[in-house]
């Protein structure tokens, strides 16, 4: 059923999930700016399919739905692009290490650890995690069953444990 709200209600409801899109598109992007195109991407393709919205459903999965796909399509049509993405994370894989680590050192720790994750286990912590998406959200917005969210995550979980104890965060 596609979406019976009016067009302001629409807009300002989008507005309240910007802070949220920005957060997902910079953990896909690794880059302030690329992010920021990203979520200006998702906002004019959201307003265009408005009336593809289903009433009821969550407008927050709709939109990283949306900003998932854009992501891909790009990445998938920019060799040039890849070769940048690529040299970034290269450059933010090597966590700081500082004897008396204080808590924005362990962030910074935890944000370097989520770096080295493969991107299907990052995107899917920062969904359920960051994003506090539910695990039947986030499968649709990766467009895999939830069971297999569920396994990425924990793996993820797993993976930044582990992290954490090879650097002696934990």
């Amino acid at each position: 059923m596609p979406c019976l709200l009016d067009t302001n209600s629409f807009k300002n409801d989008l507005l309240k999930e910007l802070p949220h899109l920005r957060g997902f598109a910079r953990f896909l992007c690794k880059n302030t700016t690329l992010a920021d195109d990203l979520v200006q991407e998702t906002v004019v393709r959201a307003l265009r399919a408005q009336d593809q919205f289903v009433e009821n459903t969550s407008l927050k999965a709709w939109l990283f739905t949306i900003q998932r796909n854009i992501f891909y399509e790009q990445k998938r049509r920019s060799s040039r692009e890849e070769t940048v993405f690529q040299d970034y994370e290269k450059s933010q894989s090597e966590p700081t290490r500082n004897n008396n680590q204080n808590a924005r050192d362990a962030i910074t720790d935890l944000s370097s650890f989520l770096w080295e994750l493969p991107d299907t286990l990052r995107e899917a912590i920062i969904l359920v995690g960051a994003q506090e998406l539910s695990y039947e959200d986030a499968a649709a917005v990766c467009n895999v069953p939830i069971g297999t969210i569920k396994a990425r995550v924990s793996r993820a979980r797993a993976q930044l444990a582990e992290l954490a104890k090879e650097h002696s965060i934990i």
